[in-house]
């Protein structure tokens, strides 16, 4: 009997010792990613060595639009800032322009998972490229 409360008093106390973060997802997941070994990516030195790319999920909406989703991981403990940018391309390789063709600031915890989901501005679009750049602001 006293082994037993002192084996779960330990249990507890390691418990409540770690910084780790539980996940909780449904154990029969329905919409599985369809992820792709992509070159169309572009990442500085600086940011690749702290921020790794997980995969790249691609999709198309009801409309015909393409959706493009980019999973990262910071490989660090520490935040990091970066700036990433979308530009879109039609069948023919001409990029198509939009108002949202200028780089968007965003950030990922150290240890964290982050996705970035994209949808094309245009149907006409086939093809992309993510250029991913660290923040000079520290």
């Amino acid at each position: 009997m006293i082994v037993t409360a002192l084996l779960a008093a330990s249990l507890l106390s390691e418990g409540c010792a770690t910084k780790s973060m539980n996940t909780v997802q449904n154990a029969q997941t329905e919409g599985i990613p369809q992820m792709v070994m992509d070159q169309r990516i572009l990442t500085d030195p600086s940011l690749s060595r702290s921020v790794y790319i997980v995969g790249v999920n691609e999709a198309y909406t009801d409309e015909g639009y393409r959706k493009v989703q980019v999973q990262l991981y910071n490989r660090t403990r520490r935040m990091k800032a970066f700036t990433y940018r979308v530009e879109w391309y039609d069948k023919d390789g001409m990029m198509i322009g939009s108002p949202l063709d200028h780089r968007t600031p965003t950030q990922i915890e150290g240890g964290q998972r982050k996705s970035i989901p994209i949808l094309a501005t245009s149907p006409k679009a086939v093809d992309f490229r993510f250029t991913f750049m660290e923040s000079l602001k520290k």
